[in-house]
């Protein structure tokens, strides 16, 4: 509830804050953040909170770099383990919007997560086929909801499968047929 809060085009603009201090101006009718330069700190905490921004907040972004709000909003929650709780344990999850990752360590695995989810897929499955932690694929998950980049879905809708040993043999020795 908080993130459609937070999201909702009728606020205009707010200062995003934690105790940390300021994140930064984001406008919610134009989708658009301005990230406040001072801030050190790339993720955030339980603590996150919005309030109206005032008239000199606003000039302060004139001249700014903008990010696009949701994908801002996204990474900062994909690097923030306190909303966790966000997603469930187990259960099927579909992607609607893939994020776009930063560039560095993290960008393999968040790609590789999205291929998987893309379709609907089981959250324990992919943790075992992709051989990430459970925690790291539910912090995925957990920032993919708050953004409305993805839902929880029920197992019918979930199309993500392994493919079995004997299954991945008959695969691979009928791509070699067809390669001769």
């Amino acid at each position: 509830e908080f993130f459609k809060e937070l999201l909702n085009p009728s606020n205009g603009l707010i200062q995003l804050f934690d105790r940390h201090g300021r994140l930064g101006i984001a406008d919610t009718r134009k989708q658009i953040f301005f990230e406040d330069e001072k801030r050190t700190l790339k993720f955030t905490d339980g603590s996150l909170n919005f309030t109206y921004a005032t008239m000199s907040d606003t000039k302060s972004t004139e001249g700014k770099r903008q990010f696009d709000l949701l994908f801002w909003l996204w990474t900062i929650l994909w690097k923030s383990p306190d909303y966790l709780e966000l997603a469930p344990k187990d259960g099927y999850f579909k992607l609607k919007f893939w994020p776009q990752p930063e560039d560095g360590f993290d960008r393999r695995d968040i790609l590789r997560m999205s291929a998987c989810f893309s379709e609907g897929a089981d959250i324990e499955v992919v943790a075992k086929h992709l051989d990430i932690p459970l925690e790291r694929i539910r912090q995925y998950v957990a920032a993919t909801i708050a953004v409305g980049f993805g839902e929880m879905i029920p197992k019918s809708k979930a199309k993500f499968s392994i493919p079995s040993e004997e299954q991945a043999q008959k695969e691979e020795a009928g791509g070699i047929r067809k390669f001769f």
